[in-house]
């Protein structure tokens, strides 16, 4: 079953096929490379190993590809700045550190994020997409949805992990307080000191780039000297 601060999305009980077969109608093709059934964890604003749900969860399940996507979209909306981009990049090769020390080396990659789980769906067969649930604006509320049914029409199963008292698909606000309340008092989770990691040099990793797309500024000239790294 699924723990508390969760919200499942789509079907469990995914197998990754192994035969070849054509590419269905959402353009996926079947996996190249069988092996083990994979979970990933998908990291947004989470850049951390303490009380990681996403993570702790995957890595319950079996092996685990921590990812991130550097999603050009995101970067080039008008609200982008320079200095989030050094914040999540030195936030970025701390939790890179971590997890390479737990044995799951951090998979970084640059696109659409629908686009880069396809991917990684044909090469490897996603059994599980873990993530938190992350309150944001429209463009990653129409991201997620693009996601959810990407998941929904490959038969994966996708939890977002609750870290807010933000809770999305709610009718009301009845019983907001309550659910908010057992949120906060919910013990920390765990991550645990060893991972299952994979092997990721078939899988097209990436370098963190010094900018995520070209062009992105400071929108605050003063906070340029601010330095994470």
């Amino acid at each position: 079953g699924q723990g508390r601060g969760s919200v499942p999305h789509c079907p469990v009980g995914f197998t990754a096929r192994r035969a070849p077969a054509d590419s269905d109608s959402t353009g996926v093709a079947a996996p190249e490379h069988p092996m083990s059934p994979v979970s990933v964890v998908w990291l947004k604003r989470d850049l951390r190993l303490h009380d990681h749900g996403a993570l702790a969860a995957a890595a319950a399940e079996g092996p685990v590809i921590p990812l991130y996507v550097v999603e050009p979209s995101l970067w080039q909306a008008p609200d982008a700045d320079a200095q989030h981009w050094r914040w999540v990049r030195a936030s970025l090769k701390e939790l890179a550190e971590g997890l390479a020390a737990r044995g799951a080396p951090l998979l970084v990659r640059r696109g659409e994020v629908v686009d880069v789980l396809a991917d990684l769906h044909r090469r490897i067969g996603i059994r599980s997409l873990h993530s938190h649930q992350e309150t944001g604006l429209e463009i990653t509320f129409s991201r997620d949805r693009a996601v959810s049914d990407f998941c929904r029409a490959e038969g994966i199963a996708w939890t977002e992990h609750l870290q807010f008292g933000a809770f999305r698909r709610l009718g009301d606000r009845d019983g907001w307080s309550k659910r908010w309340e057992a949120l906060m008092t919910e013990p920390e989770r765990e991550v645990p000191a060893r991972i299952e990691g994979v092997d990721l040099e078939a899988l097209a990793g990436e370098t963190l780039p010094a900018r995520p797309v070209e062009g992105l500024v400071d929108l605050h000239p003063a906070a340029a000297e601010r330095r994470w790294d």
